[in-house]
């Protein structure tokens, strides 16, 4: 497949019906053009349309001749849409360009702080490129059953049943791997040949092996390299090298401050724009001073100002409830002071009043 994608797309309705499988009472559908992408132009193949990327994604960060491929056929394993979310047009640039191309056989790890977005990125391209996907959430206690499928009693008799990951590795999915870091370093070896979309071989009496369909693709996600070095994420795990050699670290890019008033804007239409501005100022400020206890993410920034609005009371009282409480005192105090040297008259007002 070669470098293709989409725009703002229609729900998961009235798609034209246009074959049947002549072995299965169930219908294929696929979806009519003018309901995957906004863009004027488009070239019909079999399984995918392939429009540019830019018009689709209505955004200016890729090549004018990168196109990408929207498929055509109705899937129930497409993500919604989340209308509030904002990429990055530089990180998904990048990230679709890594998956769309042949010659890329690593997986991708999107690596950032907890709220950067990284799995709604992915959420976001399966819904854009109307990709099926499957999401695996990680802990340290997952098994290779978990991972691969197990054998199951059904009237009296044992067969094995391959799990979500297993089916969807066989059939185009993007396979997300979220928070891959806290994967257990054992379990994690089973994962060195599918993660190069190699034949997997699988529990299954003889190890069957399962042959990954020519769309699969992995996406993980991590708060850390996987090196098991940053110690503000106790439950991460130091990977073993031939697993973290799998993957393409793509590190998350941190919102600058029209960035994060964009998200703000999203979340909060009522509100001024003075007011949001005000918000997205104080959260730039803090990740600018490049101390990584003192980071706040869109996901932070939307909590404390909903919880200002909500509350109604001074937004240092929302500061506090989402964001320094969960500090050391000397960051908490660091915080609150470049607050009141921000806004010293507005740091003891209300969001009715600003």
């Amino acid at each position: 497949m070669e470098l293709y994608m989409t725009h703002a797309t229609a729900a998961n309705t009235n798609a034209n019906v246009l074959t049947l499988n002549a072995n299965s009472d169930l219908e294929i559908k696929y979806f009519k053009a003018h309901e995957l992408t906004k863009a004027k132009e488009y070239m019909d193949e079999e399984e995918y349309i392939v429009v540019r990327a830019n018009e689709h994604f209505n955004v200016d960060c890729f090549n004018e001749n990168d196109f990408i491929p929207i498929f055509k056929k109705v899937t129930p394993y497409r993500a919604p849409l989340n209308i509030k979310y904002r990429p990055n047009p530089i990180t998904l640039r990048r990230t679709v360009k890594l998956l769309l191309n042949n010659e890329v056989t690593a997986g991708i790890c999107l690596q950032g702080e907890s709220g950067s977005g990284k799995t709604e990125l992915a959420l976001y391209i399966s819904h854009m490129l109307n990709w099926p996907i499957t999401i695996k959430q990680i802990n340290n206690e997952l098994s290779v059953d978990d991972l691969e499928g197990m054998r199951t009693l059904e009237n009296g008799n044992t067969h094995y049943v391959y799990s979500d990951l297993v089916q969807g590795y066989r059939d185009g999915h993007i396979i997300l791997l979220d928070e891959i870091d806290k994967i257990n370093p054992d379990t994690a070896a089973k994962l060195h040949m599918p993660l190069e979309r190699k034949p997997w071989a699988t529990g299954k009496e003889g190890g069957e092996l399962i042959y990954a369909n020519r769309f699969t693709r992995f996406i993980g996600t991590a708060n850390t390299n996987m090196s098991g070095e940053d110690m503000r994420f106790a439950s991460s795990q130091s990977q073993d090298s031939a697993f973290i050699k799998r993957f393409l670290i793509l590190p998350m890019i941190r919102p600058d401050e029209q960035t994060m008033y964009c998200a703000a804007e999203a979340h909060f239409p009522d509100l001024k724009p003075s007011c949001l501005r005000m918000f997205a100022k104080v959260a730039f400020e803090l990740n600018n001073l490049k101390d990584d206890e003192l980071v706040m993410d869109i996901r932070e920034l939307i909590s404390w100002i909903s919880t200002s609005k909500v509350l109604d009371e001074e937004i240092s009282v929302g500061f506090k409830i989402a964001f320094t409480s969960k500090l050391s005192s000397e960051a908490c105090s660091r915080a609150e002071i470049l607050l009141e040297q921000l806004y010293p008259e507005e740091v003891s007002r209300s969001v009715s009043q600003l």
